[in-house]
Parts: structure tokens; sequence; C-alpha cells
């Protein structure tokens, strides 16, 4: 066990961490590492009562805003500008296998490694960080990946290169290469995972379920939050023969087009009532970052759509 985190109160902060401290210890045998104990509130103040004595380090609600969070099981939570700060650490790390794929002498290895791990590393923060949060991370990555991919070809691509990138983005069904772009999935992945994390929560912790929820439905009127925590099934929408698309499942909540991203840049949904449609649909009718067949699609030209429909139920591998 390398990790213990628990969400309680301000007044029973000290309390609760002695408990689990001593619950552990004595059911596994395994003693707390005091050096990496970290107790963060949104609220900021002054330490809770008996958690200064735990060390300098422990409390970060009053740090400066770079280092005012913490990170629970890689996840960074706290100040924008401590998530900043964890992306800047977080782009070194995977910099280190970028730096190193143009310097393999076989290019379909590089690729794959490419395609299949280094562009993948953000799956994890977009799902957990908020896609306005995570926003500045998202574009420095996809942007690290493009230069990386640049970089296996030959060189840094001119005159054309921005529709290229756009092109490398598509699914291999509409003549791209698969690449994963951090900047267009965030808020599907962000949302979808809010999405499969609500009826767990609702199973162990129903009061904390509850009150994500209302948080959740605060933003927007949508009862379809309400609906995905008693278990109904989501909504998903297919598009025949792109199974390799990268996001699986929608919610309910953006099939009924009220998907709350903070922001009119996230996307723009489609109609929200099942339907059906064919033809040359592009960038100019839908706009960047429509959704559309399970991701946010941005259009570097006009493609032919046949057969999109959506029902209630629908699942596709």
């Amino acid at each position: 066990m390398t990790c213990r985190e628990f969400q309680t109160t301000r007044e029973r902060a000290r309390e609760a961490r002695d408990t689990v401290v001593q619950a552990v210890q004595e059911g596994c045998g395994i003693a707390s590492n005091e050096g990496k104990t970290r107790v963060y509130s949104h609220a900021g103040e002054e330490p809770p009562p008996g958690i200064a004595e735990l060390g300098a380090d422990v409390w970060r609600g009053n740090k400066r805003s770079s280092e005012r969070g913490l990170k629970v099981l890689g996840t960074p939570i706290g100040h924008p500008h401590f998530i900043v700060s964890w992306a800047e650490s977080r782009m070194l790390t995977e910099r280190e296998l970028l730096n190193q794929l143009p310097r393999l002498p076989d290019l379909q290895c590089a690729w794959l490694l490419l395609a299949m791990c280094a562009s993948l590393r953000a799956n994890h923060a977009l799902r957990t960080v908020p896609p306005l949060d995570i926003a500045g991370y998202a574009q420095t990555h996809d942007d690290a990946v493009w230069e990386t991919l640049q970089a296996c070809l030959g060189g840094v691509a001119c005159g054309e290169a921005d529709g290229a990138r756009k092109l490398a983005t598509l699914p291999a069904s509409l003549g791209g290469l698969g690449l994963a772009s951090a900047v267009r999935t965030a808020p599907v992945e962000y949302w979808a995972a809010w999405a499969d994390a609500l009826p767990v929560l609702d199973e162990r912790a129903p009061a904390l379920a509850e009150a994500c929820v209302r948080q959740l439905e605060g933003r927007q009127e949508c009862s379809s939050w309400r609906a995905i925590t008693d278990g109904a099934p989501t909504y998903e929408w297919r598009l025949a023969g792109a199974s390799d698309f990268g996001v699986r499942r929608l919610l309910l909540l953006a099939y009924r087009g009220s998907l709350p991203t903070g922001g009119a840049t996230d996307g723009e949904l489609l109609p929200g009532k099942p339907w059906c449609a064919s033809g040359r649909m592009g960038a100019p009718d839908l706009g960047r970052g429509a959704m559309l067949a399970g991701t946010f699609l941005e259009f570097p030209m006009h493609v032919e759509l046949s057969a999109l429909c959506c029902w209630p139920g629908s699942s596709f591998a």
C-alpha cells in the first residue's frame, strides 16, 4: 500500500487522520510515512486544529498558488496554478519518451510507441481534471506529440502543416492516422468519467453521491445526472464502420444537448433527440468541437458520412 486518501470536515481532520493511520497499522502492519502526509482544502486559511503539528509541508491550503494543492493517485487537485505547475512537471516526464522516438532506427516501432503509448498518456488526467483546468496541459501534450511525429518523419512540415495535423487526428476510417487529440476529447472523457463514477459512489457512499449530483445539476437544468446515478443506461451514438473512435460512450446529458463543459468553446452539441442522417457534413455545418458519434471531431475537410444514427441502448466495441 503506497497511498491512502480520505475526505473529512475541517473540525475532524486530525481525528480522521489518526483513525486511518491507526487502522492501517493495526490491520496491515504498515506505518504511515509522515513526510508524505498532505492535507488540503479549497477554502484555504490556516490549518485545521492539530494538523500544523504534523509538519510544515503537510497543510497545503495557505501555500503560494503554485503549491496550493496535492496529488491523489496521480491526479492534481487544487489551485489552477498548482495544476499548471503539475502539468509542466508532467510534460517533462512525457518528453523523456517523446525525445527518444525519433532516434529509433525502425519508423514503424517509433510510430506504434507514439500512437499507442505516448499520445495516450494524457487519458488519466483528462478523465479526472475539469476540462477548463486541463486545457493548457492538453494543448501542450498535443503539440509535443505532433512535433515528435514530424521529427520521426524527417523534420518540421511547412505550408500544409496545419491541414496535415488535423488530418492526422482523424480516425483511419476517415483517412486519418487515428492520432489521439487531448484537446478535442477532454470534455467528453471528463464527463464520461463522472457517468461511470456516480453509480459506484451511490452504492458505496450515498451521501457523497447525492452531494455530487446536486452540484452537477446545479450548473444546468437537466435530470440526466440523477438517471445516471440510479443506473439508467446512457445513450450512445454509433457511426457505421468507425469502431476505432476513441470515446465509446456519451452521457445521456450530452445526448440531450446540455453538456455542462463550462463554456461554449468546449463544444457545441447536435440536437438532443434521436435522429438519423446521411450526406455531406463538414466544418461549416458542425463547427469546431462538434460532438459527433461519441467524440469531438474537428473536420479539416468535407467527408462523406453515411448511416449516422443514434438510439437508446446501443453499444459498440
